[in-house]
């Protein structure tokens, strides 16, 4: 038969090593097999049977033929080696990054990932907070570990309108899906819990709040429990009748709750086991008629924000004692932030680090031991690179403080520095020849990585850094009070 000729050959092409197939070619294929007359039908065959994995909408509706593959991507955040520590210990946060770290090491590329990350928010392993930040709601922390968090985005607001869902059986994959759809919406500002989130539009004037509550178990088989939604704000009501449209459309299983209406309805109390018939809406509001869209977004009320300045030097000797001082001497409506105040017990160092080389004002304290630290040097070169290795943009994000022993006056003076990092790289390309490739791991390739871009743009970096004029060393800036890097900083934020 035609449909086992296709079954056959995407049999073949996932044991030659393809992984997903293109929907259109799947429908070329069939249109090969002329006796297939239903190819969305043997679609849906072929998915039950276990032969691909299918579904409208997830992974741009390309097939998956190698479903070992993709559950391998998706299920990393259920490993209880490196990964399920380190996300309770940053509360379920994480980055596509921290997984290929932590977990996928290169052994998938780019496109794999992007697929093995659409599928986890899919199957609501995770959602998306923010562009490349993620959060699991498994691995949240309980509501009372987070309770200062949330009085205080809740700010102690009388709810308008509470609305209570009673589960007969209170499935996981309803707490998980409904906190995912919430939290895409609400962003990362929200405060979130396992399972419940606050969420406060300072903006608009609008506040919700969400937690589910097990409930004992009285004899029956199912897990009974509850949900409940509490809103502040203006059509407070409209919003909980939204929400709970939205989850009878999401279909996630459990039955049908029987929704109870504690403040904000007509008959405050009433009992009704259907939503609420919604009238139609004029097209121009049909994004607003979509499943949780009018979720809000979190974000604290209008307020002046203080521009954030970051500070990238060596922490021993003298740089760490002219930073002390300089600190003490920043303007109160600058936000200065520098590693030993900002960084905490178990946070990453090399993200903070990507953090400094993408701020807009980096002040740069250049010293001998800084241009031999590869923490430095990866703070230079990504402030570089996200300059796009343009000096002009690249000079007007940093503000040069250049100490005695930097080295930086001339050309010659700023190539000799080359030579420390050639001798690195030297070292660390004969320690893979000895240990071999294979063996090395993805960290040393990593550095090698790193130690090639910091030879590439050092010099243009440096040479950009020293065209600027400034005072040089420690006791000429002390000396006046390190008024010029004070000034040149408040010219920059525009505080002059």
């Amino acid at each position: 038969a035609s449909w086992l000729h296709v079954r056959d050959t995407l049999r073949t092409r996932k044991h030659q090593g393809e992984k997903v197939l293109a929907l259109a070619d799947y429908r070329r294929l069939c249109e090969q097999a002329p006796t297939v007359l239903a190819p969305d039908t043997l679609l849906h065959y072929l998915h039950a049977s276990g032969d691909v994995f299918w579904r409208s909408g997830v992974f741009d509706s390309q097939l998956v033929l190698d479903q070992a593959w993709a559950l391998e991507g998706v299920y990393a955040l259920t490993q209880r080696g490196a990964v399920l520590p380190f996300l309770r210990r940053h509360q379920g946060h994480f980055s596509l990054e921290d997984l290929n770290d932590l977990l996928w090491q290169n052994r998938f590329g780019p496109a794999e990932q992007a697929l093995f990350i659409e599928l986890m928010q899919q199957c609501s392993v995770c959602f998306e907070v923010a562009p490349g930040r993620y959060i699991a709601p498994d691995c949240l922390p309980e509501r009372d570990q987070v309770a200062a968090k949330e009085q205080k985005e809740w700010r102690g607001l009388q709810a308008d309108a509470h609305l209570r869902l009673h589960y007969d059986f209170l499935h996981d994959g309803t707490m998980r899906g409904l906190l995912s759809a919430i939290g895409k919406q609400a962003g990362p500002d929200a405060v979130y819990w396992r399972y419940g989130c606050c969420v406060a539009d300072g903006q608009n004037g609008v506040s919700l709040r969400v937690h589910c509550t097990l409930l004992p178990v009285a004899g029956g088989t199912g897990q009974p429990g509850r949900i409940d939604l509490e809103a502040s704000g203006p059509k407070a009501v409209e919003l909980l009748e939204h929400l709970q449209h939205s989850m009878q459309q999401s279909h996630w299983g459990g039955g049908e709750p029987r929704a109870e209406w504690l403040k904000g309805a007509e008959q405050p109390g009433r009992l009704a086991h259907e939503v609420p018939e919604h009238v139609e809406e004029p097209s121009a509001r049909h994004e607003q008629n979509q499943p949780f869209a009018q979720v809000p977004r979190a974000q604290p009320a209008r307020e002046p924000q203080r521009p954030l300045v970051y500070v990238s030097y060596a922490t021993r000797g003298e740089s760490g004692t002219l930073v002390d001082a300089l600190e003490k001497r920043m303007p109160a409506e600058v936000d200065f932030r520098r590693d030993c105040s900002t960084l905490k017990s178990g946070d990453s160092i090399r993200r903070f680090e990507l953090e400094i080389g993408r701020a807009p004002h980096v002040v740069v304290v250049l010293s001998a031991r800084y241009l031999a630290s590869p923490h430095c040097m990866r703070e230079l070169t990504s402030m570089y690179l996200y300059s796009q290795a343009e000096g002009q943009s690249f000079a007007e994000r940093i503000i040069p403080v250049v100490l005695d022993d930097a080295g930086i006056g001339c050309q010659l003076d700023r190539l000799a520095h080359l030579g420390h990092w050639i001798r690195q790289k030297t070292a660390l390309d004969e320690a893979v020849t000895k240990f071999g490739a294979a063996h090395v791991g993805q960290t040393t390739v990593r550095e090698l990585q790193d130690i090639t871009a910091f030879l590439s743009y050092l010099v243009d970096s440096l040479t950009w850094l020293a065209d600027q004029v400034m005072p040089r060393g420690f006791a000429a800036l002390e000396g006046e009070n390190f008024e010029p890097v004070l000034e040149l900083l408040r010219r920059r934020l525009g505080l002059a």
